[in-house]
Formats: structure tokens, C-alpha cells, sequence
């Protein structure tokens, strides 16, 4: 297993830079600035407060930024032989990501519509194991700025399921979403038990699943990575209390385009038909761990 300079989605990914700033589409309500990479189908690739040039998402490779991603069978995915073994060698299932795939390839935005504070965007994914094969689905999100006191943004999640195979496959489990962050925000804490818990946030190559601490309970719905005083990203899926996560690279340092990162996702094992239309809302949101925290609570539905 190479060393941390490809991520996980949920596992080791090896992938190939390509965003520059520039290709970023953004919306800005005077408290946070949110912006979707054009070169990336569309993938949440930005996220500060507004006027700051501090990005907190890693855009360092195909498989970062904040993004969609999804699994179902076959265990083997390998239509005419474009994905045979060709991510790390291995056997890999249908696994569609917003973004690209392994190959650098990206993902096609078909439509965008921008508001002041809110983006609608549909997007063609490619899967991730294989070499330019699009996914016989579309993504589709509503993002939308607001929230207590305007400091965060609510996504709404669609994916439009129409595969030709038909087969009915196990659960696999879900991100929902993927969420990268910096360098300088390396803390993994959350909400147990009614205490706010931090977690030593690592990578570990010699597990099979090698983000640190992995698994948690977050029991308030949300998890967040925040710097060393306490600020940072949370992510909020109240469909789950299930959720993964870690930091790889070099802690306290580092900006979008560097490879120290941390990660977090809310996590269910979901089995998706071959037709389903499968929706779920997910939330970020800026600030310090008790603005993370009260932000859940006043949106809880």
C-alpha cells in the first residue's frame, strides 16, 4: 500500500490533481462563501467564511473535496474490461463519484442553475474503478446557504438510479457524503453521550481500513475537523449516527492542494435497486465547535 499521497473513498484511492481555482463557481451570503468545481462535476471543492481566502476543503486529487459517492454490486464492476483491477489491483464494485475516476477522467456537469445563495446542479458521474465509464445514473443537489445565524449550507441529495443490469444486490455502505478538509484542521470531534468527544485522528496503512479512529458513534448527528483553537467544518446527516473518519499527512499545515488531509463521513449500509431514486440532505457548517453543535440542534427535523 503506497503512502498517504492518494485517499479514500472510503478506502486508499490513487488519483490525479487537476482544479484550479479559477474553475470554481461560488455563492456567498456575507457569512460563508461555498463554491462547486467546474472541473469536477461539480464537487463542493470551497467552503469559508465570506471575504477569507481560507478554503477549508482539500481539493488535493480526484477523490477529495466534498462529494458524492456510492456502492452497490457486482463485486467485480467491469464492463468491456475498463475496469479490470486497474485501482491498486484490486476487484472493485459499481462505485460512481462526482468528481472522475482513477484515471483522471472527469465527471460531466449537464446542468447548473445559480442564485445568490443557492446552486441547483446535475451531474453525470463517472465510476471510480475504471477508465472513463459513465455511471448509468445522474447526481442531483440543491445547495442552499442559510441557517442559524447564515453560517452553514443545506445539500440535498438525488441519485437517479436507471442501470440496464437489473440484478438485486446486498447493502453496501454508504458516504453520505465524503468530506475532506485541510491540514490545519486535523481534530476529529463530535457529540456522545452528551459530551463533546475528540478523537487522535490518524491513518494507519497496515489496517484494511486505514483512516484512524474509523468507525465512531456520533449521536448528535454531526462530526466536524477543526483546527487548533477549535474552528472548522462540521458535516451533519440526520439519517444516521454512524460515521468514519481520520487525517492523513502532516498535521497543522497545509492548504488545498497539499496532501495532509482529514476525512469524515456519515456512513449507512443501504442496497440500491437498479431503478432507485434515492434522496438524502446532509448539512455544513462553519465555525467553532459549539456553533457545529447548536447549528444541528436548531435544524434537527
Amino acid at each position: 500500500m503506497k503512502p498517504p499521497s492518494c485517499f479514500a473513498l472510503p478506502l486508499l484511492l490513487c488519483a490525479v490533481k487537476v482544479a484550479a481555482e479559477d474553475a470554481f463557481t461560488y455563492i456567498d451570503n456575507g457569512v460563508v462563501k461555498l463554491g462547486v468545481d467546474n472541473n469536477r462535476g461539480g464537487a463542493i471543492g470551497y467552503f469559508s467564511a465570506s471575504g477569507s481566502k481560507s478554503n477549508i476543503v482539500n481539493c488535493y486529487d480526484m477523490g477529495r473535496e466534498i462529494q458524492l459517492s456510492f456502492y452497490a454490486g457486482p463485486n467485480f464492476y467491469n464492463p468491456d474490461g475498463k475496469c479490470d483491477k486497474i485501482f491498486r489491483g484490486q476487484k472493485w464494485p459499481w462505485n460512481p463519484i462526482g468528481a472522475g475516476d482513477v484515471k483522471g477522467n472527469k465527471g460531466q456537469i449537464l446542468s447548473k442553475v445559480v442564485q445568490k445563495d443557492s446552486i441547483h446542479i446535475v451531474t453525470k458521474p463517472l465510476q471510480w474503478a475504471c477508465d472513463n465509464v459513465p455511471c448509468d445514473c445522474e447526481f442531483e443537489r440543491n445547495i442552499t446557504l442559510g441557517g442559524p445565524a447564515n453560517t452553514g449550507a443545506k445539500v440535498e441529495v438525488t441519485l437517479h438510479n436507471h442501470r440496464s443490469d437489473t440484478a438485486t444486490y446486498p447493502g453496501m455502505s454508504q458516504e453520505l457524503p465524503a468530506v475532506y478538509s485541510n491540514g490545519p484542521y486535523y481534530r476529529l470531534v463530535t457529540a456522545e453521550n452528551g459530551d463533546i468527544r475528540e478523537y487522535n485522528a490518524s491513518f494507519d496503512n497496515s489496517k484494511p481500513f486505514p483512516w484512524v479512529p474509523g468507525a465512531f458513534t456520533a449521536d448528535e448527528n454531526w462530526a466536524a475537523m477543526v483546527n487548533k483553537d477549535g474552528y472548522g467544518m462540521g458535516v451533519i446527516n440526520f439519517e444516521t449516527t454512524n460515521f468514519i473518519g481520520g487525517f492523513s499527512g502532516r498535521k497543522g499545515s497545509g492548504g488545498p492542494s497539499d496532501a495532509a488531509t482529514g476525512y469524515i463521513a456519515p456512513v449507512k449500509t443501504l442496497a440500491l435497486a437498479y431503478n432507485e431514486k434515492f434522496s438524502y440532505t446532509f448539512y455544513l457548517v462553519l465555525g467553532n465547535i459549539e456553533t457545529i453543535r447548536a447549528y444541528a440542534r436548531q435544524v434537527r427535523p
